[in-house]
């Protein structure tokens, strides 16, 4: 871990964040606030150009459309000793109990 910030430090980011409008998504909400040529926002043409998409069949438009609509699957974070195939759990327990040995010898 590096050393603590003192003063006059080279390290320090004497600019800051950047002002707001400078920003890459400040820049992109404002043209998507803007009309097109229909008299559409924007956002509303590329979310019917997303959704034409989906309708044709494209894999990537669907799971997008899915992903914000629903919201991604949740994983299993945990893996419980049933998951794991005998063989892996037999290795498992005899690793363990040889770092128990170890440990009690110290």
């Amino acid at each position: 871990m590096g050393k603590p910030f003192a003063k006059n430090d080279p390290r320090i980011n004497r600019q800051g964040r950047p002002k707001k409008g400078t920003a890459f998504t400040d820049i992109l909400n404002t043209k998507l606030d803007d009309e097109n040529k229909s008299g559409l926002l924007r956002r509303e043409a590329v979310a019917e150009k997303l959704i034409m998409l989906a309708e044709g069949g494209d894999i990537a438009a669907i799971k997008y459309i899915m992903d914000r609509v629903d919201g991604k699957p949740t994983q299993k974070d945990v893996i419980e000793m049933n998951d794991i195939p005998d063989s892996a759990r037999e290795r498992l327990d005899r690793i363990f109990e040889s770092t128990k040995k170890k440990s009690a010898k110290i």
